[in-house]
């Protein structure tokens, strides 16, 4: 959905036909950031840097305009297995914030977020307008549960949970926990050598996060009323 998106605003704004850039299949998404991403699309499209930065606002918009197409078109979108239930669960703990950690800028994720109804869990985040590094995005977001929280938010008690080792290695270099998934485009493998803490082939409870979890913080079975 969002490479669709991406590449109907740059050939929207740009006058840019696809197909006859053959680069544009070699740019990289997952676990990559939207700024990244812009920069790389346009080098592929052969776009010099200062016309990009130009018309990078009309792109902007162009760009949620085709993403929001592009997701009230998506067949059969849901999230990932036990994913709404297991958020609820957590939701409850009185010693967990949650909070986002994602490539996209905000408004293309909460754009993603929407059919699926999860923009509730998620009342802030780290997101790609807050830099190009995905690492630093994940620091943006520690801040921000700081400050939603109003307690200091130690890297030893951050988890970040990410279904690519670019997840992983931004929550490493930043101190934290760090879980992969494998439900979405990366490998056990490459999160295994990124140095994931943990992994897990989805977070339903038959696969054992959640029991992960309570052990790793040793936190109580009491949760915080609904």
């Amino acid at each position: 959905m969002g490479r669709l998106a991406i590449q109907r605003a740059f050939g929207e704004v740009f006058e840019r036909d696809m197909a006859a850039y053959p680069k544009v299949a070699d740019v990289h998404f997952a676990g990559s950031t939207d700024p990244v991403i812009f920069s790389d699309m346009a080098r592929a499209l052969d776009i010099p840097p200062d016309l990009l930065r130009e018309r990078r606002e009309i792109l902007d918009q162009a760009y949620l305009r085709h993403l929001r197409v592009t997701v009230a078109n998506a067949p059969g979108r849901h999230s990932c297995p036990g994913i709404p239930e297991l958020l609820i669960r957590l939701q409850r703990h009185a010693r967990i914030t949650l909070g986002l950690v994602t490539g996209n800028a905000k408004a293309g994720a909460r754009i993603k977020l929407e059919p699926s109804g999860l923009n509730r869990f998620f009342p802030f985040g780290g997101f790609g307008g807050d830099g190009k590094e995905r690492k630093d995005l994940a620091a943006r977001a520690r801040e921000r549960a700081r400050e939603a929280s109003g307690q200091e938010v130690h890297p030893a008690n951050t988890l970040i949970v990410g279904d690519t080792d670019a997840d992983i290695v931004a929550g490493n270099a930043n101190g934290f926990l760090t879980v992969g998934v494998a439900t979405g485009w990366g490998s056990i493998e490459a999160m295994q050598q990124a140095g994931a803490t943990a992994i897990f082939d989805d977070l339903t409870p038959a696969n054992g996060f959640e029991t992960w979890l309570e052990a790793t913080w040793d936190l109580a079975q009491e949760t915080d009323p609904v």
